[in-house]
């Protein structure tokens, strides 16, 4: 007990900007950061003085194989032995630690957390991707096996596109040869160069190139 009440032992390790410990060459730590201001508030409205106590291995704690606790959760979850005259009483080594703490399940099965004073976003970045065409994309939610069958109808297909492409040009080409050669010789002039001419018109037509010039 003190003239202000009771004395605690709080756990505290330097996290910038949150905590800022300090120690002291008198030995003494001093505790800054919104941390420190708050633990200052609730010092003076709760009346109560307390001693800062740093970790020894400066971690936050973490469940370790044998089921203990190292930084400052395994100085809340720790029990330390004691006399309270004329009774043996168990205590733990601080009362409550400073953090901030993440709160996880593994740490709120052995000590209760007070209400979360912050939250943040935290995500991984990767490279933004290229709007690029892919007319084979939507088969890419399929297993290897089926584009791979997908793939050979498809060329298949395209082949086929083509060639009937191509069949389609010869035939409209020769058409329109035969068509210019009646035109020539029922208006009795003459055009050089009908086939290649014939040819090109087809072309330029599938290709919306515009006339002949």
């Amino acid at each position: 007990m003190t003239a202000r009440g009771i004395s605690l032992k709080v756990a505290a390790e330097q996290w910038v900007p949150w905590t800022k410990v300090t120690s002291m060459p008198d030995g003494n730590t001093t505790l800054g950061g919104p941390t420190g201001k708050l633990m200052e508030v609730l010092a003076k409205v709760m009346m109560f003085e307390y001693e800062l106590v740093r970790p020894p291995d400066g971690l936050w704690g973490a469940e370790q194989p044998d089921k203990s606790w190292s930084g400052m959760m395994g100085m809340v979850y720790r029990e330390v032995g004691g006399t309270v005259a004329p009774v043996a009483v168990q205590t733990r080594e601080v009362e409550f630690a400073l953090g901030p703490f993440t709160i996880t399940p593994q740490r709120e099965a052995v000590s209760d957390f007070a209400i979360p004073l912050a939250s943040e976003n935290q995500a991984i970045i990767m490279q933004r991707p290229r709007q690029e065409t892919d007319m084979g994309g939507f088969l890419k939610a399929f297993t290897t096996e089926v584009r791979r069958w997908c793939s050979i109808f498809f060329r298949c297909r395209i082949l086929q596109v083509w060639l009937l492409t191509a069949l389609s040009v010869a035939a409209i080409s020769s058409a329109t040869i035969l068509l210019v050669r009646a035109e020539s010789r029922v208006f009795g002039r003459t055009i050089k160069n009908i086939t290649s001419h014939s040819m090109l018109w087809v072309v330029k037509a599938l290709t919306q190139e515009g006339k002949l010039r």
